[in-house]
């Protein structure tokens, strides 16, 4: 395990010698130590430091405090503070720096080590939430929906990113300054706070209109979600541009549409030359049953009956196009009939 980095700043040498003893034994490393505050900001800048150890009052022309504003906003390192003096004007001087502790003088070794176990704790916990609160934030700024944080209690936008100044078509500082209920186009026959925190109960999207006083209109889908935020309930809102998709959605429903009447024109089409071709393949099937009952030879004979074969099956195909073109148009009629299963498929396999 890596030993923490500690710089001890005290312009007594002899206490800056006790408390970096006292560090060596308890297994903190000390890297260095300064006697002044231009000194430690100095050290601060040189060594990679985990923490400082920073007296209050120091000699010279910039205090402790000073030193470690300075330090903790170039830096960002965590500063215990050391002092013999606890008067209250000198703690609201040190609060401003956001310190991570104090230790009294004389310092004992048991406060010492439970003071930096803490601060370091503290400072690690910052920074994980920092990182963490910055992530968020670039999720939040680059989101390509438009997202607003709507305070239930007063019914204003109190958060907004940038894509929703873009949606409403203001400056992204002029959103917060929006009708929630022009923003919110679902309330708009509903103006009251109560039916935007029960509608964030609903979790299915609800699609509707952003409406601008051109006459321009933007289809967007919005979500809701109640949060909290320091026990205060407020609205989380996304709106998402689906301008695109409608725009598909029509063309989808367009072609569709084509393609229906196309397939009418077909079965039409079929029908008619169908019928068309049935009225002489009809004539021809009546005239060579009439022939076959005169007295033929049996060529002719033959010769007849493959002309009705041939006509009856040309008369069966063309049904079977027909059948196909009302099964596609979805116009066909099935009727439950009985049949014989194995004569059915043996006279299909032969």
């Amino acid at each position: 395990m890596l030993k923490i980095k500690i710089m001890v700043v005290e312009d007594k040498k002899l206490v800056a010698v006790d408390i970096k003893e006292k560090l060596h034994d308890i297994g903190y490393s000390v890297v260095c130590t300064a006697s002044s505050g231009e000194e430690a900001i100095q050290r601060a800048t040189e060594a990679h430091l985990d923490l400082i150890i920073m007296d209050i009052k120091l000699s010279g022309a910039m205090d402790g405090i000073e030193a470690a504003g300075k330090i903790r906003e170039r830096f960002d390192i965590p500063v215990i503070y050391l002092t013999a003096h606890g008067d209250e004007d000198t703690l609201k001087r040190a609060k401003i720096t956001e310190p991570f502790g104090y230790l009294l003088k004389p310092v004992n070794e048991r406060a010492l080590y439970s003071t930096i176990e803490l601060a370091i704790f503290k400072n690690n916990t910052n920074r994980l939430l920092k990182e963490k609160e910055e992530q968020l934030r670039a999720l939040f700024e680059n989101s390509p929906d438009a997202i607003l944080l709507i305070d239930l209690m007063t019914a204003r936008i109190i958060e907004a990113n940038p894509q929703a100044g873009h949606l409403f078509s203001v400056r992204s500082e002029d959103v917060f300054e929006l009708d929630l209920f022009q923003a919110h186009p679902c309330y708009r026959e509903k103006r009251s706070i109560e039916s935007l925190d029960s509608h964030s109960h609903e979790h299915n999207a609800i699609e509707s209109c952003i409406s601008f006083v051109n006459g321009k209109q933007i289809p967007v889908e919005i979500f809701c979600k109640t949060i909290f935020l320091n026990n205060s309930p407020a609205l989380l809102t996304t709106f998402r541009d689906i301008t695109d998709r409608k725009k598909r959605e029509k063309e989808i429903v367009d072609a569709n549409e084509i393609a229906l009447k196309e397939n009418r024109a077909k079965c039409e089409f079929l029908a008619k030359m169908s019928h068309e071709i049935r009225i002489p393949m009809n004539g021809i099937i009546g005239m060579s049953e009439l022939i076959l009952q005169t007295g033929l030879n049996r060529k002719q004979q033959k010769y007849m009956e493959m002309l009705k074969f041939s006509a009856e099956g040309l008369i069966d195909i063309i049904n079977d196009i027909l059948d196909i073109s009302k099964a596609e148009a979805s116009g066909i009629e099935l009727d439950n009939i009985e049949f014989d299963f194995v004569y059915t498929i043996e006279n299909t396999c032969e």
